[in-house]
């Protein structure tokens, strides 16, 4: 809504919130995912953390030609929603919610044309843009 201004408590709060989500048991698994969720849990969880999982291993993530199934830990998609800041609002003069993020949706970030196997130097680049804006 055009009413509503995050502050810069709304940033420390969101901020806060992200970095328990990835210190939590979900941490490892959206690092691994890459993306834009993977990038901001890249500020968080250490590298090293990839080789402790997945310790559910309840979600398929892929299979090679000889059918070998590969496995990693489920992450809620409202986890993955919050660690890119991803929130509702509703308006004062708008009923209806809006959603608003800090950050693109691991989704819309996927459906870019920045959503490649790696992350590149522009998505770096735009990326510390992005956040130099929030300082």
């Amino acid at each position: 809504p055009d009413d509503f201004k995050p502050t810069e408590h709304d940033y420390i709060a969101y901020v806060a919130g992200r970095d328990a989500i990835f210190k939590s048991r979900y941490g490892r698994s959206i690092l691994t995912r890459g993306g834009i969720a993977g990038r901001l849990a890249s500020e968080v969880v250490p590298g090293v953390k990839v080789l402790e999982g997945p310790t559910q291993g309840d979600e398929v993530v892929g299979m090679d030609g000889n059918g070998t199934v590969f496995v990693d830990d489920f992450v809620p998609e409202d986890k993955v929603e919050k660690v890119c800041g991803v929130y509702r609002v509703k308006g004062a003069k708008d009923p209806r919610i809006a959603l608003l993020s800090w950050w693109p949706s691991q989704a819309r970030w996927r459906a870019s044309g920045s959503n490649g196997d790696q992350w590149t130097p522009d998505a770096e680049k735009w990326f510390k843009a992005r956040e130099e804006e929030f300082r």
